[in-house]
């Protein structure tokens, strides 16, 4: 729920990919997203590059630096699965905190929304059971430790091979991956780019676990606030991640429409959801699933089934 809009563009706004004011930083400026990434020597083809983005949202996640550069070493592997949450009226219910605003100024005021965004009253906040519920089965099914260990054991068991890609390969592997390779003759082959041309990749031993799930936290509420939500996001037991606030007076639909264009070059976006039309709007505008939810209340087993959003929601409201 973004409290503070004075004026919602229609839904046929048009959202630019690089607009002026930065979709995560309060300046305008170019966003993050699109600096020069992390990467390795032209030697090291075989090793993906990390852009500054992504490395915050992993290191948000509680990613560890050996986490990362185990990731890194997996170039093929599909991007990282995150999902995007709205925070006031998705996954916390803000209802004491705005009858708390209306005690105190005029509904609709400025003084009104100054303080009902205030982040020394979040802390009135009380969690939406079902979001919270659903947003850690979400992460189960593809959780980090799983992940290290699978990744870990597909490494070892293809040094040689990922040796060989690079062009470092040693002697003493050369034999070991001279055998991999004769093991797999007259399979299908795996594809690799570089150079923007397509060519044979290496062919692995057994399968590549898939890439772990994560969350971030896309939120109109307001920038310099993250520390006040971060503290909030914890005593309620929600995962980590990286949460981005809206800088004040930033129209919410374009922001987050940008915010989502910048996620989705960094990492698989799955969905955003959200409790506004503004938020499913924006989501869809970057041709991301945008999932919105009933505010304070979430959704019932019937509206999931109606819409479609099994495979996001995976817990239902019985309200």
């Amino acid at each position: 729920m973004d409290l503070d809009d004075w004026s919602k563009p229609p839904p046929s706004s048009n959202v630019v990919a690089g607009a002026a004011v930065s979709s995560h930083v309060c300046a305008n400026a170019g966003s993050s997203a699109s600096s020069t990434a992390i990467g390795e020597p032209q030697n090291a083809p075989y090793r993906r590059k990390l852009e500054p983005l992504l490395k915050d949202i992993l290191q948000d996640a509680s990613w560890s630096e050996e986490d990362i550069e185990l990731w890194r070493s997996f170039p093929w592997t599909k991007k990282v699965e995150v999902l995007s949450l709205d925070i006031d009226g998705t996954l916390a219910n803000i209802e004491a905190r705005i009858d708390h605003a209306r005690g105190k100024f005029k509904d609709g005021s400025r003084a009104y929304w100054d303080e009902l965004l205030r982040g020394d009253l979040y802390h009135m906040d009380s969690p939406i059971p079902e979001a919270l519920a659903c947003v850690k089965q979400w992460l189960a099914a593809k959780p980090l430790d799983s992940w290290r260990d699978a990744a870990k054991t597909f490494r070892t068991a293809n040094a040689a091979v990922l040796e060989q890609a690079r062009g470092t390969i040693s002697a003493d592997n050369q034999e070991e991956a001279n055998a991999a390779a004769d093991a797999t003759k007259g399979k299908k082959k795996g594809k690799s780019h570089k150079g923007g041309k397509c060519k044979d990749g290496p062919v692995f031993v057994g399968k590549e676990p898939p890439a772990p799930r994560l969350v971030v936290y896309v939120s109109g509420r307001r920038d310099g606030t993250q520390h006040q939500t971060k503290e909030w996001l914890d005593k309620h037991g929600f995962p980590p991640g990286r949460i981005f606030h809206r800088c004040t007076g930033v129209n919410s639909y374009r922001w987050k429409a940008n915010m989502l264009w910048d996620l989705r070059k960094v990492c698989y976006l799955r969905a955003h959801v959200g409790d506004r039309d503004d938020d499913r709007q924006a989501a869809e505008q970057v041709n991301v699933l945008g999932v919105q939810v009933n505010p304070n209340t979430w959704l019932t087993a019937a509206e999931i089934e109606y819409w479609k959003y099994g495979d996001v929601v995976l817990v239902a409201s019985d309200q």
